[in-house]
């Protein structure tokens, strides 16, 4: 069952913990509450005034881009992301407009709903949808593929497609000139298609792998 896999995931970095080099990302992939991946309103304004109280700085993936490039990423940063871009981020935009938290949240391009690992159906907002969910905050938007379907299962030339797409898609929400991420559909690629995003345009990747 997926919540048995989860908790096995768990247990099993507890006990042998990836090397750490980089920066830390936090991964979200919805607000409503239901399933084992949905964070509600409660703790997510709990994990926030946490790592504010921690004295963690949340950046934005091209804060965080700056930093590694130069090589100086600090400790006690780390980034937050949102997958799938689902409509319930419409009732969590209060919060984002009002603690003007950066993240950047994985769009993708050419579906209006998705349907997770529990069975759970969403519906993911379309380019208008996110235009207004990003007004006034510090939200930015990254691609995610056309169709949300895993790089290893296309063809070449549906990949290209795909990133493509979705680099032109995500060039279209973002402001001019502002460096682009891309994450792989469910996190999943072949080594030999891991830098495939950057000949794409994008300039960074992020996937599911615990670490940094």
């Amino acid at each position: 069952p997926p919540r048995l896999r989860t908790r096995l995931k768990r247990l099993y970095w507890s006990l042998l913990p990836p090397a750490v080099s980089g920066m830390p990302t936090l991964m979200f992939h919805a607000f409503d509450g239901v399933g084992s991946s949905s964070w509600d309103h409660t703790r997510l304004r709990a994990l926030y005034t946490r790592l504010r109280a921690k004295g963690v700085s949340i950046v934005s993936s091209t804060e965080a881009y700056q930093q590694i490039a130069q090589s100086a990423p600090t400790s006690t940063s780390v980034i937050w992301t949102i997958d799938d871009a689902t409509a319930d981020l419409l009732q969590v935009k209060p919060f984002f407009q009002k603690t003007q938290l950066p993240a950047t949240i994985f769009a993708p391009s050419g579906v209006s709903t998705l349907r997770n690992s529990e069975g759970i159906e969403r519906r993911i907002l379309n380019s208008q949808e996110l235009h207004a969910l990003c007004a006034g905050t510090r939200l930015e938007i990254g691609g995610h593929g056309i169709t949300h379907q895993p790089l290893p299962a296309l063809s070449v030339t549906e990949v290209e497609k795909e990133l493509r797409v979705s680099y032109e898609y995500t060039t279209q929400l973002s402001q001019e000139d502002a460096p682009l991420f891309f994450a792989y559909p469910r996190g999943k690629y072949r080594p030999e298609q891991a830098a495939l995003p950057l000949m794409a345009g994008f300039v960074g990747a992020f996937t599911v792998k615990p670490g940094s």
